[in-house]
């Protein structure tokens, strides 16, 4: 017997089990009526009626990353007592199955131990009557089966980093993007801008900065996400460089990403990431002075920033 139906037992004291129910469910998740109808037929009758002492209130939703079911029995003058279950993504109807065996045993803890009811032989049946003239044939579609939608969630995250191997030293910067997650799969487009970083040549200084559009598709669980990403745009050089006060060279990136998403509420998270991408445009920045410096093999980034799911 598991604790809370040990404790339901003890709140119970009448047979049949009396209780009124309060059902919230999330989209794509079963309704009160389900619930209802499900542990009625466990049970062998219906337990539900409105004003019994003792209150259950249950709960059905997922969100991006898990499905939640919450079960709660209280009665007044005694503490509430609470279960939680959980499911991945796309689970929400066997979620409900879960959280149905869990009300029934709470309402009935000898649901499982109690031996199935004797099958009795019906009476031999009457002689049949002559059969009836043979009724058209009328053919019926069958009603179509509607397969679970896999939810589909939309998220922003805006986030700041510090990045090696375009400049010539390690620099910040910040980044937005916008995205779609279904089930495990989801794809974000991102813009990042790398903040001026200067070294200073003989006959004054050099400058750099990076502004880059990337796409990144990621496999998802839970809140671990496992990334490739493939970025291009430009490294933009000013300052003493021959052949005027400002040069720009294309810049293109591909590589991959580790990061983890940590939903402090609903809707609302902190994200981590570490990129580590080759460059596949390397360039040589040029003062009067001769070569100041070479954009590395490989670009690291590392970034910290909020996401919302919505």
């Amino acid at each position: 017997m598991t604790p809370l139906a040990a404790a339901a037992w003890l709140l119970l004291a009448a047979e049949p089990a009396r209780l009124t129910l309060s059902h919230a469910h999330g989209e794509g998740c079963p309704d009160q009526a389900w619930l209802e109808g499900n542990v009625s037929a466990r049970l062998g009758y219906s337990p539900f009626v409105e004003g019994a002492p003792l209150q259950v209130k249950t709960k059905l939703e997922c969100s991006a990353h898990e499905c939640v079911g919450q079960l709660e029995l209280t009665r007044a003058g005694e503490a509430p007592r609470e279960r939680t279950l959980s499911a991945p993504v796309g689970q929400c109807r066997e979620l409900g199955e879960s959280l149905a065996l869990a009300l029934s045993l709470a309402v009935d803890p000898q649901l499982l131990s109690r031996p199935a009811p004797e099958v009795k032989s019906p009476p031999p049946a009457p002689a049949p009557a002559p059969a009836p003239a043979p009724a058209p044939v009328v053919l019926v579609e069958a009603p179509k089966t509607e397969r679970p939608r896999t939810p589909v969630f939309f998220e922003g995250a805006l986030t700041g980093y510090a990045s090696f191997g375009i400049s010539p030293y390690a620099t910040a910067g910040g980044s937005i993007a916008i995205g779609i997650t279904a089930g495990w799969f989801g794809v974000s487009l991102e813009g990042r801008a790398d903040l001026p970083q200067s070294v200073n040549v003989s006959g004054g200084n050099v400058t750099s900065n990076a502004l880059l559009a990337s796409v990144v598709p990621c496999g998802r669980y839970r809140g671990l996400g496992i990334c490739l990403s493939v970025s291009a745009g430009a490294l933009q050089v000013t300052g003493a460089i021959p052949g005027g006060n400002r040069e720009t060279s294309p810049l293109v990136l591909a590589g991959g990403r580790l990061m983890y998403d940590w939903m402090f509420l609903s809707w609302l998270g902190l994200r981590l990431h570490i990129d580590v991408e080759g460059v596949l445009t390397r360039t040589t920045v040029e003062a009067y002075s001769g070569p100041v410096w070479v954009t590395a093999p490989v670009a690291v980034r590392a970034g910290l920033g909020l996401v919302a799911v919505f």
